[in-house]
């Protein structure tokens, strides 16, 4: 598959946006998302830092939904969420670090 078809097919597949921002309360960071369009509660996201990120004001993050094909791989649900679960942890606070 090309670049450009690649592009095109992240894009479709793009859902939402994020931004770092920090608790006026507490002064912790979370990540202030949007959704695009609505989703089903068997959807998968991923979520990416903004590799093109040109503007001070343009999203920390960027939101996919994840291949349908992806998210029937060969592990079992349990140990796939736990896995998820852990991994999706430790990315989160490596990005809001």
């Amino acid at each position: 598959m090309s670049d450009s078809m690649k592009g095109l097919e992240m894009e479709t597949r793009r859902i939402g946006a994020g931004w770092k921002r920090k608790s006026k309360k507490s002064g912790k960071p979370y990540i202030s998302m949007v959704l695009d369009r609505d989703l089903s509660s068997d959807d998968k996201l991923l979520l990416f830092p903004n590799g093109f990120k040109n503007k001070e004001n343009s999203p920390d993050f960027i939101m996919y939904l994840q291949d349908k094909d992806r998210q029937q791989g060969g592990t079992t649900p349990q140990a796939s969420t736990s896995n998820a679960e852990a991994e999706t942890e430790n990315t989160m606070e490596e990005m809001l670090s």
